[in-house]
């Protein structure tokens, strides 16, 4: 799940974001899993504009910077075989609708 809080001035926005959920690991011919799920919790910011396209309909790009508050490891064979990202960026574009 997410949760952010945004403030707007003029056409530029900027939120607060939190992120929370599950990691899951799953391989072949492994005999004994440790723990194949983990908790996953993120937070950051949102940084975009947004503009009104009609009186319905609005674009808005955006940048999301990630921190990753619980740091997780894929290990087989006591070595570790991937990391999870400490930091993440995500790039995107939002087109919604306002229903009055």
């Amino acid at each position: 799940g997410s949760a952010m809080a945004c403030g707007h001035i003029r056409v530029l926005l900027g939120c607060a974001i939190g992120k929370a959920g599950q990691l899951r690991i799953s391989g072949l011919d492994v005999d004994e899993p440790l723990s194949p799920t983990a908790p996953v919790v993120q937070a950051g910011i949102r940084l975009g504009a947004q503009w009104e396209l009609s009186r319905v309909w609005f674009f808005t790009p955006h940048v999301d910077a990630l921190a990753l508050l619980t740091p997780r490891a894929v290990a087989l064979n006591e070595a570790t075989v991937w990391d999870m990202p400490p930091l993440s960026v995500l790039m995107g574009i939002d087109v919604g609708g306002h229903f009055r």
